[in-house]
């Protein structure tokens, strides 16, 4: 995993909170809901860094 993220707000410290959420994937149901809020806040400060749609940026991280 990467270093740990000072600002939780930044791009790296929302991949590390949802690297820590998928890691425990028998509990991903119960953290669907932040998951969902913290790969949409991931999108949207990599949209903007990037000059992407937020939707490109999703079909991205996908894969």
């Amino acid at each position: 995993m990467a270093k740990k993220a000072k600002d939780k707000n930044s791009l790296a410290g929302v991949i590390e909170a949802l690297e820590k959420l998928n890691k425990n994937a028998g509990l991903a149901k119960i953290h669907e809901k932040k998951i969902e809020k913290l790969t949409a806040k991931r999108n949207q400060i990599a949209a903007r860094a990037s000059g992407l749609s937020e939707k490109e940026v999703d079909r991205r991280f996908k894969h």
